[in-house]
């Protein structure tokens, strides 16, 4: 009658609640479950697994921290913004070793904005993107290539951009992050 396995895990998911504040059970179904260690109602919030995403306000635990470990990392991060905004990746992509470089060396502030920026382009074509007024996608004839815009210059600070590349009509490849807009252009070619 019960399942041996799915017993297991409960054991371990309340096991696991008592010494913590915030848990979490994932069901796809609408049922709500309560749950209880010794007669003691132990607080577990049941949430299905897009609503479990959208509780999700920082990327920074999925972060890569290193190039080794930066396309599995960072590619966590772009699947997790898609499933917490229902967005479907019709683009492929890639980085560059600059982008790594340029994403690990700058500031926290800066990370979340990112993988934003990335996951809302890659979700869109490029007649899509160039509408996107948060995009701001342009091509910057200078350096032929493409510029997305991550933050936006607020009081005289500074707005940040992402140049990219496209390998071919559906797979884009990250070139580099910048934290400043126009400034040495010509070193980007």
């Amino acid at each position: 009658f019960f399942d041996e396995e799915i017993l297991k895990e409960t054991k371990k998911l309340i096991t696991s609640s008592r010494k913590k504040e915030d848990v979490y059970f994932v069901s796809s179904s609408n049922s709500n479950y309560d749950f209880s260690h010794m007669g003691k109602k132990l607080k577990v919030d049941c949430v299905q697994p897009n609503e479990f995403y959208r509780k999700i306000d920082s990327y920074e635990n999925w972060w890569p921290r290193s190039k080794s470990e930066f396309e599995i990392n960072f590619k966590d991060c772009i699947n997790i913004y898609m499933k917490k905004n229902a967005r479907e990746q019709i683009q492929f992509y890639s980085f560059s070793k600059q982008f790594k470089s340029n994403f690990l060396d700058t500031q926290k502030r800066f990370k979340n904005e990112i993988v934003k920026t990335i996951g809302n382009r890659i979700s869109k074509t490029e007649q899509e993107a160039a509408l996107d007024r948060t995009l701001n996608d342009e091509y910057i004839q200078e350096v032929k290539k493409r510029r997305i815009r991550v933050t936006q210059s607020q009081g005289g600070g500074t707005s940040t951009r992402i140049m990219y590349t496209y390998i071919d009509k559906l797979d884009i490849l990250f070139d580099s992050f910048d934290t400043d807009h126009d400034k040495n252009l010509s070193s980007r070619k």
